[in-house]
């Protein structure tokens, strides 16, 4: 071979070795390329192409009563949805569907001609409907199971549990107020797609394939509730009465047993049922609480030193002149003690025991029982009532406050209050939630116990407690109120009503009420019955809400197995008690703005 053929020859030979050598060395760059620099977003394209992430939404939780039975759960229900654009013919369908959804044809053809992929046609149907709409069959419609609240109690305790909406928030109540327990967080669960579509898990069935909110254990005993509602509906029956709520409590604690409120409420169908009724009005209202500030007056008088025990109060024969306003009681009483003005209910001998407080120490006291501020119930919407400060008060307040105007409390404030000097002068915040729980029924946070602090001496409590036992015996405002078989203590309220448009306090219009505990010596339970307007029959305290007290009260300690101490002493129903003086007949300031209910 010539010099010229094997230079060409080692030419070609070095030529197919470079490109041999380039080809792998391009083939190694890609390779480099694709699995080392490109890796991450090569990755996340095949995962955009198999993986999907499943948001699955959680169970709300449950709510129970003290003893863990269920007064709020989650339960599946079907739903009817539609993909617009899967619908052949949307006329057809609304035709068919209008009936078996009771829905308007015209809103139905609307939705289903709409341009979204997706829409709500009915959310919680019943199975029946879930069958019917099943059995049509029609291209496009289809069913999807999803949590419905439910209330199994139907109204029980409803104004305190409140509601939640279609999206699973809490509205009213403790659903709203503990509405992010309940809820709980969802969880996300990855899985593959097959070439089919099916699902794949990639990292196996999830340990708890279904998120749970977190439960609640109230303080609420269901049936000291039942007997609370009961009581209070067939009392403002009986008596013509708008509305009116009560609120039972253990004084010892500052749980709160049961809280009743009429007229009744069924969240179950809340939206049918006008917003006035969602309200809980032992709570959300307030009103001018009469003669039942008579207690805390006296409390005040006792501990501070203004007035003692044996000290006498002139009660001018049933008439005094007060600055310009004249104060009538509604018997006329010469000399009365401490004692005698709570039990016969004197205006008179208030306003003189007021005027031996002062402003500055009774607004002190009022204020340390818990009146002009919220209690701090784990409850939402919670009124502070209305007690102004004592540089506001002028000319005839001091005597107004001294009987139960030109101020206002809630129900639940009084409720409180009285329990105050039912355990022996300390005051105890109310609570509504004992426990919360985990998914597996594990208690995570119990709640204890909380005290304000002292706000009357021991001494001048027990002397309280004879007081207000006195109250309900014979001769006393309150003997209507008395539980056979048990010393009763209490104090009645009788306060009229602002008309709103004249200013004046209206003749034909009243607050009854009766707050006490059971029994006096030991108390058991709290009670405080609010009536609001009775028109028939007598409008006293003592006639209208004391009986709702005694028939609480005796039902309740039977349930709670507190055994009578003493001989028992029927009410005869049928004799007039003795009526307490009430500011009715007393003064009539002017309270413009006050808004009470």
């Amino acid at each position: 071979m010539s010099d010229r053929g094997k230079n060409i020859l080692i030419f070609r030979l070095r030529l197919f070795v470079f490109l041999l050598v380039a080809s792998y060395l391009a083939v190694g760059y890609k390779v480099f390329f694709l699995q080392v620099l490109n890796a991450q977003d090569l990755k996340l394209k095949a995962a955009k192409e198999i993986q999907r992430i499943l948001k699955l939404k959680p169970v709300r939780g449950t709510i129970y009563d003290r003893n863990r039975r269920e007064l709020a759960l989650s339960v599946e229900v079907d739903s009817v949805f539609a993909h617009p654009a899967k619908v052949n013919s949307p006329d057809a369908a609304a035709r068919v569907l209008a009936p078996v959804l009771e829905m308007k044809e015209s809103g139905l053809r609307a939705s289903l001609a709409s341009k979204k992929p997706f829409v709500w046609l009915k959310r919680w149907v019943s199975p029946r409907v879930s069958e019917q709409v099943t059995s049509l069959e029609i291209e496009g419609i289809h069913l999807k199971r999803e949590p419905r609240r439910f209330y199994p109690r139907l109204g029980l305790a409803g104004h305190l549990i409140g509601f939640v909406g279609v999206d699973g928030i809490g509205l009213e109540g403790l659903e709203k107020e503990f509405d992010q327990l309940l809820r709980g967080k969802s969880k996300n669960v990855a899985f593959n797609r097959d070439a089919r579509g099916k699902f794949i898990l990639t990292g196996g069935l999830p340990h708890s394939p279904t998120p749970y909110g977190k439960s609640l254990v109230l303080t609420i005993d269901d049936r000291i509730q039942h007997i609370a509602e009961r009581e209070l509906a067939e009392g403002i029956k009986s008596s013509g009465a708008k509305d009116g709520s009560a609120v039972v409590m253990d004084p010892s604690t500052g749980q709160v047993l049961a809280i009743a409120n009429y007229p009744p409420f069924n969240p179950n169908v809340f939206k049918s049922m006008r917003p006035s009724r969602w309200r809980n009005r032992a709570v959300t209202d307030y009103f001018e609480p009469g003669s039942t500030v008579k207690v805390f007056l006296v409390a005040a008088a006792l501990d501070s030193g203004a007035v003692g025990i044996k000290d006498l109060i002139y009660c001018e024969n049933g008439s005094y002149r007060f600055l310009d306003h004249v104060i009538h009681d509604v018997h006329p009483y010469r000399w009365l003690s401490i004692a005698g003005v709570v039990k016969h209910s004197s205006n008179i001998g208030a306003a003189k025991v007021a005027q031996k407080v002062g402003p500055k120490a009774l607004h002190r006291y009022l204020w340390e029982f818990g009146f002009g501020t919220p209690t701090g119930i784990d409850f939402p919407g919670e009124t502070s009532g209305l007690l102004r400060p004592p540089r506001r008060w002028w000319g005839t307040d001091i005597a107004a406050v001294a009987f139960g105007h030109s101020f206002a409390v809630s129900n639940i404030q009084l409720a409180a209050a009285i329990s105050t000097i039912a355990n022996g002068g300390v005051a105890y915040k109310p609570y509504l939630v004992r426990e919360i729980l985990g998914e597996d029924g594990k208690v995570l946070a119990r709640k204890e116990p909380q005290a304000h602090g002292r706000v009357i001496s021991t001494k001048t409590a027990r002397y309280l407690n004879r007081i207000l036992m006195s109250v309900t015996e014979e001769g006393g405002t309150g003997s209507q109120a008395a539980v056979p078989g048990y010393k009763t203590a209490g104090k009645t309220g009788t306060s009229r009503k602002l008309d709103r448009k004249t200013g004046t306090y209206a003749s034909d219009r009243h607050m009854a009420s009766f707050v006490g505990y059971v029994p006096a010596k030991d108390p058991a339970l709290v009670i405080s019955v609010v009536i609001n307007d009775p028109t028939v029959g007598s409008h006293y305290g003592g006639v209208v809400a004391g009986p709702v007290f005694r028939r609480i009260a005796g039902q309740a300690l039977h349930y709670l197995k507190v055994l009578p101490r003493g001989p028992v002493r029927m009410v005869n129903l049928k004799k007039r008690p003795v009526t307490q003086a009430s500011a009715e007949t007393a003064l009539k300031p002017v309270l413009g703005g006050l808004g009470v209910q």
